[in-house]
């Protein structure tokens, strides 16, 4: 069984894990050839951070709601996207490009392709 950061309780949970995982997969690939079909190549969206899961503890001290959000664990380049918008190591970003970020791989999900998008932190 791979391992994993999220509990497992019983094998329920382990199956739906899996199912989110697929589904998560197949609509990135399902992005990817429709962005090659339509324009021949692949664009990714960089912000110029390393996002990671909110504490629990943060997440109550910042008014987020548990599970909510992506925190900023660190600016992984200076002159990046995200550095020239003034985030800083240790900020949450809880909406993107007008969308409320569920955790932080709902904030890669939703950040190919875009060129600049608004980030409220």
């Amino acid at each position: 069984m791979a391992k994993s950061s999220e509990s497992i309780t019983d094998c329920d949970s382990y199956r739906n894990l899996q199912r989110n995982r697929i589904r998560s997969a197949s609509s990135t690939a399902i992005e990817v050839y429709n962005q090659l079909v339509n324009g021949g190549q692949v664009h990714r969206g960089y912000l110029g951070i390393l996002p990671g899961r909110v504490p629990a503890q943060m997440a109550k001290q910042n008014n987020v709601p548990e599970g909510e959000g992506a925190l900023v664990n660190d600016v992984s380049v200076d002159d990046g996207p995200a550095a020239k918008a003034g985030i800083k190591s240790g900020d949450i970003i809880v909406e993107f490009n007008g969308n409320k970020i569920k955790d932080d791989r709902d904030l890669v999900r939703r950040s190919p392709g875009l060129r600049w998008a608004p980030m409220r932190c």
